[in-house]
C-alpha cells in the first residue's frame, strides 16, 4: 500500500508575521533547485507572476481573510511523474470545482519522498464566494478524503495494484507508536529519542516531509477563523442575486454541454478515421505487396522474352513454302514470351495504380486524425488541459470526466438557488420585470415545466403575428 499523507496549511492576512507571505511560499516551491513541474489554473503559472497575483489578492480580501491554502502532499511512488501530474490536476479540478484558482509544483521526483505543493485560493473567480469552503471545522479531513478518492480512482484506472487508505495509515501508524512506547519503557532510556505518540500526526508516513528551514516565512498554523463575506449563505441572498446566480450558472451549464457534445462528436469522427486509417494502411500495405509481386513477374518474364529474342526479332525458324512449313520450337517460346511479358506489363501497371491509390487514402486518413488530435488540442487549451503528451483517449476521456463532475456541481447549485420558487412566482418576476422572458423560459425548463415553456413561446409567436 502507498502511505499517504497531506499537511494542509494556510496563510491568513490578520495573522501572518509579515505582509506577502503567500507570495513568499510561492517563490519558494517553485525555486528552480528543488522544482521539476509546476501548473496553475485559473491563475498565472509563471512564479513571478503568481507571486503579483497573491499580493493582489492579499490586498483585496478583508483583513482577517485568508489568503491560501497549503498543502504538501506525498506522491505514489508506483506512478509515472505524467501519471502523478495529471492526478493532481484532477484533484485540483474537484476541490476548486472548477471555479477556483489553483497552483502546484512538484518536486523530489525519482528520489525517497515524492511530493506535491499544492497552493489554493479558496474564492470562485467570479463572484469570490468560497467553493470548498476551507475554514469550516474538518475541512482538512474532508481535502485527505477527496485526494483518498481521487488517487485511488488514478490508480485503479492505471491498472496498478495500490491504493492509499488514511484511516489505514492511521491505525499502521499508532500500533509503530505503541510498540516503539513499549520498547522504550522496556529498555528504560532516560532520554527520549522521538516525540510523544500525541504529538504526532497519526497519519503521517514514515519518511515524513519536513518543509526545510530555509523556507522565507513560516505559514500560521491551521485554525477555524472564518474569511468568507457575512450573509453568503444561498438562502439568505435576495431574491434578484439568487436569480443573477441561477441565470449565471444556467449559461455557465449550456457552454459545458456544448463542450461535451463537441467532444462526443469528436469522439465518433476520430474512432471512424482512426480505424479508417488504420485499414486503409492495411489494404496499401497489401497493395504494395502485390504490385512488388507484378514486379517480380515482369522481370521473370522480361527475362524470358529476352532469352527467346534477339535485336527485337523472335529466335527460331518459321519458314512457309506453301506446302512445307518449317517452325522450330524456339519460335513458340518467344511468341508465349511475348504474351507472358505483356500480361506482366499490363498486371504491374494495375498493380502500381491500385497502390498509388491504396497509398494516397491512407495518407488522406492520417492526415484526417491529425486534424482530429489538432481539434481535440484546442478543446484541451480552452479548458486548460494538461499541455503534455498522453494518449488521444485518455485526454478526451479525462475531459469529459471533469465536464461531467462540472455539471454536476452546476446542476446542484441551480437547485439550490431556484429552491422554494413555484412556477408562478417565475411568472410574476417576468410581470414584474425583474427577470426577462429568455431567464424565466430557462428557469421553468430547469424546475422541469416544459408545457410552461411551450406556452410562453407560442404567447410569443402570436404577439409576433399581431405585430
Amino acid at each position: 500500500m502507498a502511505i499517504p499523507f497531506i499537511l494542509h496549511r494556510h496563510v491568513s492576512k490578520g495573522t501572518q508575521k509579515q505582509p506577502h507571505t503567500a507570495a513568499a511560499h510561492v517563490r519558494y516551491i517553485s525555486r528552480q533547485s528543488a522544482t521539476v513541474y509546476r501548473y496553475a489554473e485559473r491563475m498565472p503559472v509563471n512564479w513571478h507572476a503568481a507571486q503579483r497575483f497573491l499580493c493582489e489578492r492579499e490586498e483585496r480580501i478583508r483583513k482577517d481573510g485568508r489568503v491560501i491554502d497549503k498543502l504538501t502532499i506525498s506522491l505514489p511512488r508506483e506512478m509515472t511523474m505524467d501519471q502523478a501530474v495529471d492526478t493532481v490536476r484532477k484533484f485540483g479540478f474537484h476541490l476548486s470545482l472548477g471555479r477556483a484558482p489553483f497552483y502546484f509544483t512538484i518536486q523530489n521526483w525519482g528520489e525517497q519522498n515524492p511530493h506535491c505543493h499544492f497552493i489554493f485560493v479558496d474564492a470562485d473567480i467570479e463572484t469570490g464566494r468560497r467553493v470548498f469552503k476551507t475554514t469550516d471545522r474538518n475541512s482538512t479531513e474532508r481535502i485527505k478524503d477527496l485526494w483518498e478518492k481521487v488517487c485511488n480512482s488514478e490508480l485503479q484506472a492505471l491498472g496498478i495494484d495500490a491504493s492509499i487508505s488514511f484511516s489505514e495509515a492511521a491505525e499502521l501508524k499508532a500500533a509503530k507508536l505503541e510498540a516503539e512506547r513499549y520498547e522504550a519503557d522496556q529498555k528504560a532510556e532516560p532520554e527520549q529519542t522521538r516525540p510523544p505518540a500525541d504529538e504526532m500526526p497519526l497519519d503521517a508516513p514514515t519518511q515524513e516531509l519536513p518543509e526545510p528551514d530555509e523556507e522565507p516565512i513560516p505559514a500560521e498554523e491551521e485554525t477555524d477563523a472564518e474569511d468568507a463575506p457575512e450573509g453568503e449563505d444561498d438562502m439568505a441572498l435576495t431574491r434578484a442575486q439568487r436569480f443573477n446566480h441561477a441565470r449565471r450558472d444556467l449559461n455557465e451549464l449550456r457552454i459545458l454541454k456544448d463542450k461535451r457534445q463537441e467532444v462526443n462528436r469528436l469522439r465518433t469522427e476520430y474512432a471512424y478515421w482512426r480505424e479508417e486509417a488504420r485499414t486503409s494502411r492495411e489494404k496499401a500495405e497489401l497493395a504494395k505487396g502485390a504490385h512488388e509481386d507484378a514486379i517480380a513477374r515482369t522481370g521473370t518474364a522480361g527475362a524470358t522474352y529476352e532469352k527467346t529474342h534477339f535485336m527485337g526479332f523472335r529466335r527460331g525458324v518459321n519458314l512457309d513454302f506453301g506446302l512445307f512449313k518449317i517452325r522450330s520450337k524456339g519460335i513458340d517460346r518467344a511468341i508465349q514470351a511475348e504474351a507472358e511479358y505483356e500480361k506482366a506489363t499490363y498486371a504491374q501497371a494495375l498493380r502500381a495504380a491500385d497502390f498509388r491509390e491504396a497509398n494516397n487514402y491512407a495518407n488522406n486518413t492520417i492526415v484526417k486524425v491529425s486534424e482530429l488530435e489538432e481539434k481535440v488540442r484546442g478543446i484541451d487549451a480552452r479548458v486548460n488541459e494538461i499541455e503534455h503528451s498522453i494518449d488521444l483517449h485518455e485526454r478526451i476521456n479525462g475531459f469529459e470526466r471533469d465536464l461531467e463532475a462540472a455539471e454536476g456541481f452546476f446542476n446542484d447549485t441551480i437547485g439550490k438557488y431556484l429552491k422554494g420558487f413555484s412556477p408562478n412566482d417565475i411568472i410574476d418576476a417576468y410581470e414584474n420585470d425583474e427577470i426577462t422572458i429568455t431567464d424565466a423560459k430557462m428557469f421553468l425548463a430547469e424546475m422541469g415545466h416544459p408545457e410552461l415553456v411551450n406556452w410562453i413561446e407560442a404567447q410569443q409567436e402570436e404577439q409576433a403575428v399581431k405585430h
